[in-house]
């Protein structure tokens, strides 16, 4: 009865909500839209509300919701947009290694026919008495066997540098080292297996006080990193153009600077450079042979003796290369 007379004096346009007992608007609706089914049920009554006095409590409920519905649906749009994103370019990147290690490989095979044909030709003239008795041409096609058996060394080396590198199995024989004297005999060696025709000079200067500048170092590898250098500024710098080597000290560190004379790295270059397998445009357009392995190598083996390499550039005016080391305890600063 009581409800029938409350509904009797309801106004046109007015809402109709039923409450828990006991409760108020507009918390009520939250109460009773969590509560488990019928907790509530037995204890409803009828209420009046006024559109122009309170809210639809029902209203602010369901906004709530789709509220965290909407963000919930957002942030999972842009969790998928940034997987998608992801995997799209992990699948870029691996397309990439696949093209650079094919072309490694060819590019390998060429390297390693090259010096082959050169022994194999100058070897079967000597056997086959090409030279005759000319004492000098016996000389010179010696010298050449000697020096691409050398080239098919270091190429040799350097492959298996990187398969020990990236099976983490390359070790390193650390000692006390005169960076100066280290530098000199990969000069030494570089010039001994330079082409002639090349006429690269080399000019190694030992900046004061850095005379017995020592650093903790493996010998073999650094003397390596260095013929690196010098091979490329050999193939990049330009035939007949001199190459600047330089040890200094500098805070410390030791530093062992390689620069050419030729035209030099594009900015958007010299971030790739140190990467496996990538050889810039310029190697393809010139034809400077490469197998895209030596700088990596460079820095692969610097940064594993506590060190660092860098490259400076400008178009046009030459590359330097810098390996830095640290100063052995004791050493000259």
């Amino acid at each position: 009865a009581a409800g029938a007379e409350a509904a009797a004096g309801v106004a046109p346009g007015a809402r109709v909500t039923i409450l828990p007992v006991g409760t108020s608007p507009p918390d009520s609706l939250r109460t009773l839209a969590s509560a488990p089914l019928g907790a509530s049920m037995p204890h409803l009554i009828l209420a009046i509300v006024h559109d122009r006095d309170l809210p639809d409590p029902l209203d602010d409920v369901i906004g709530s919701r789709s509220r965290r519905h909407l963000l919930l649906s957002g942030g999972l749009g842009v969790l998928l947009a940034i997987g998608l994103l992801a995997t799209i370019r992990a699948a870029a990147r691996e397309r990439e290694l696949a093209r650079l290690q094919s072309h490694f490989v060819s590019t390998v095979s060429h390297e390693l026919k090259t010096p082959l044909t050169s022994i194999r030709m100058f070897a079967e003239m000597l056997r086959e008495g090409v030279a005759g008795g000319d004492v000098a041409r016996q000389g010179r096609y010696h010298e050449i066997i000697v020096k691409e058996s050398q080239r098919l060394g270091l190429l040799i080396a350097n492959l298996l540098d990187y398969a020990q590198i990236e099976r983490g199995t390359r070790r390193y024989s650390q000692r006390r080292e005169p960076i100066g004297e280290v530098t000199a005999e990969a000069v030494d060696t570089f010039q001994r297996l330079q082409d002639p025709a090349a006429g690269n000079e080399v000019r190694l200067t030992v900046s004061a006080g850095s005379e017995m500048a020592t650093s903790i170092c493996d010998r073999e590898v650094l003397v390596g990193a260095v013929l690196n250098l010098l091979s490329n500024a050999a193939k990049y710098g330009g035939a007949g153009r001199p190459i600047d080597v330089t040890v200094a000290t500098r805070g410390g560190d030791v530093t062992v600077t390689v620069r050419d004379h030729g035209p030099g790295i594009p900015p958007a270059e010299q971030s790739r450079i140190f990467r496996e397998f990538y050889r810039a445009p310029a190697a393809y357009t010139s034809g400077a042979p490469g197998t895209g392995l030596g700088l990596a190598l460079v820095k692969r083996h610097v940064e594993a003796q506590g060190g660092v390499v860098a490259v400076a550039s400008e178009e046009g005016r030459g590359a330097a290369f810098t390996i830095a080391l640290p100063l052995a305890q004791g050493a000259t600063p």
